[in-house]
C-alpha cells in the first residue's frame, strides 16, 4: 500500500476539467455498457454527480475526508441527501488517514440524515501495523509528505473504539487484511463489505478472505476501486476473478454479490438487485440457447465473454 501511495501521490492533478469530466463520462457510459446499474463512488471534489444523474444510474457518491490524523486541516462541509436518483454522502478516508475527531464528525453528520458511511479498511499489512503500533511503512510513507506527522499519530482511532461506533449504516470497502477476529466482531456489527479483488491483487499482493467473510453471514458485495489500480471498471472482471480465486463459492451467490448484495449496501435493496414486485426494472438481458439448464452457472463461468444488454 505505502509504494502504491507513493507512486499515486506522485501523478499530477488534471488540469483540463473539460477534458477530465469528457473522460469520466466516457468511463461511466462504458460501466453501463457493461451492466452496471448503480455505484458507490467515492469523490474528493463530487464532479461525478452531474454525470452519473445525466446517464440514468443510481447510487451514492460519497464525499471523502481525510486530515492525515490532524497534520493538515481538513473543513467537514456537510453535503444535501436529496432525492434525487443519485444521493450524496460523507466519507472518512481510513482509519490511517483519519483523526478520531473528524472521523466521528463525519459518521455523525452521516447518521443524523440517515445516510451511509463509506471507508477504506484493512487494505494492506501495512495499515494493520500502523494502527496496532503507530509505525512501520505507512508511517515511514506520510512522514515526509507532511513533516511532524508523527505528533499525530495517536489521533489514530484503535480498531476497539472502531468497532463501538461501525454499524450496520458502513460500507468497508477492501477488508483484505481482517482476521477471523474482526470478522466475528463485524459480524455482529453487521456492516457491508465491498471487496475490489483486482485492486486488491495489484496492491497488496492479495485477496479478502472471502470464505470467512461468507461463513459470518456479512453482506458481501463487488467493487471495481478506481482506474488508478485497475485497467476497466467493468464489474464482470472482477466477477471472473472471484469465480476463478474462490472455487467454493456458489455461482447463485457470485452473481447476489454482483446484484442483490451491492444493493443492500448501498441501501437500495427495496428498489434495485432482484427482480420482484414494485422494484426498478434494471435488468440486465443475457442470450443464450436452449441448450443451457443452468443459467447461473452458465453466466459467471463465460462472464467475461458474454455480451449483456441493459434494459430499463
Amino acid at each position: 500500500l505505502p509504494d502504491w501511495l507513493g507512486k499515486f501521490n506522485k501523478i499530477a492533478p488534471g488540469k483540463n476539467i473539460r477534458k477530465t469530466l469528457h473522460s469520466i463520462e466516457s468511463d461511466v457510459k462504458e460501466m453501463k455498457k457493461n451492466g452496471t446499474v448503480a455505484v458507490g463512488d467515492i469523490s474528493n471534489t463530487g464532479c461525478t454527480l452531474g454525470i452519473l444523474e445525466k446517464q440514468k444510474m443510481l447510487g451514492t457518491v460519497f464525499m471523502e475526508y481525510y486530515d492525515i490524523l490532524g497534520a493538515i486541516k481538513c473543513e467537514i462541509r456537510d453535503t444535501k441527501t436529496g432525492k434525487k436518483t443519485v444521493s450524496t454522502s460523507l466519507s472518512p478516508h481510513a482509519l490511517y488517514s483519519t483523526s478520531k475527531k473528524n472521523f466521528n464528525d463525519v459518521v455523525r453528520m452521516n447518521r443524523n440524515a440517515g445516510r451511509k458511511t463509506s471507508m477504506h479498511f484493512y487494505e494492506d499489512n501495512s495499515e494493520v501495523k500502523f494502527i496496532r503500533e503507530k509505525s512501520g511503512p505507512l508511517g515511514e510513507f506520510l512522514n515526509p509528505l507532511w513533516p511532524g506527522a508523527e505528533k499525530y499519530y495517536d489521533n489514530v482511532l484503535r480498531i476497539d473504539e472502531f468497532m463501538k461506533i461501525v454499524s450496520d449504516d458502513f460500507i468497508l470497502v477492501h477488508c483484505v487484511s481482517i482476521n477471523k477476529k474482526i470478522i466475528g466482531d463485524l459480524r455482529k456489527k453487521k456492516p457491508s463489505i465491498v471487496i475490489c479483488p483486482r485492486s486488491n491483487i495489484f496492491i497488496s499482493g492479495k485477496l479478502p478472505p472471502v470464505y470467512d467473510i461468507v461463513k459470518n453471514k456479512i453482506n458481501v458485495s463487488i467493487g471495481t476501486d478506481s482506474l488508478a489500480s485497475c485497467h476497466d471498471l467493468d464489474v464482470r472482471n472482477e466477477i471472473a476473478l472471484i469465480r476463478n480465486k474462490f472455487k467454493r463459492l456458489g455461482h447463485n451467490f457470485i452473481l447476489r454479490m454482483a446484484t442483490i448484495n451491492g444493493a443492500i449496501a448501498l441501501g437500495l435493496e427495496d428498489k434495485i438487485g432482484s427482480i420482484d414486485k414494485g422494484k426498478q426494472p434494471c435488468i440486465i438481458n443475457v442470450e443464450f440457447d436452449e441448450s443451457v439448464n443452468n443459467a447461473e452457472k452458465f453466466i459467471v463461468n463465460n462472464i467475461e465473454k458474454l455480451t449483456v444488454r441493459r434494459i430499463f
